[in-house]
């Protein structure tokens, strides 16, 4: 098996920079946060280009600099030895894909990621896609690989946000990877 894991809300806390760049943060909104609404710049306030204008301006220190998720140390180890990737999708500022190459070099994944908003693109019977986002792993499903979905507040699988990992290591299961 070869394991692509989002980076943004799997390995790293984007949604907490982020909300941080506007002036808050995700425990803040938490409360307020509609269950399974990925649209951070609506919740925070913001038109698009806002939400996105800001994270441009914090450069690429906001992408060197984001906080590892509270599942990265476990999935990483879960994962073991097997073919591993950062499968991550850039913004469409230049130093979004620069930051994250440093992030990952600096979490020691060397040459081991793959930088595309076209992930699906990747999709066979033997790769599994790890990530928060409902669209990315029901497209990389449909295209013929097996999707495991970590449960977020943003995504289809809000309910288990507390306790992820049973979740992620359950689907891992159904998709033939028995750790």
């Amino acid at each position: 098996m070869i394991f692509l894991v989002d980076m943004d809300g799997v390995l790293t806390d984007f949604v907490d920079a982020a909300c941080r760049v506007h002036g808050t943060t995700f425990m803040q909104l938490a409360a307020k946060w509609p269950n399974g609404d990925y649209n951070i710049a609506n919740i925070l306030g913001l038109r698009p280009f806002e939400f996105w204008e800001g994270i441009d301006k914090a450069g690429e220190d906001f992408w060197i600099n984001l906080r590892p998720t509270d599942i990265k140390t476990e999935l990483l180890y879960l994962l073991g030895n097997n073919d591993k990737y950062i499968a991550t999708s850039p913004s469409m500022n230049p130093v979004c894909a620069s930051g994250k190459m440093k992030w990952i070099i600096e979490n020691g994944f060397s040459r081991h990621f793959v930088i595309t908003p076209h992930k699906h693109l990747m999709a066979n019977r033997d790769t599994i896609l790890i990530d928060d986002a409902d669209r990315n792993v029901d497209k990389f499903t449909k295209a013929g690989g097996h999707g495991v979905l970590v449960p977020r507040r943003w995504n289809s699988l809000y309910r288990y946000e507390d306790n992820p990992m049973p979740i992620v290591k359950e689907q891992l299961f159904d998709a033939g990877y028995c750790g």
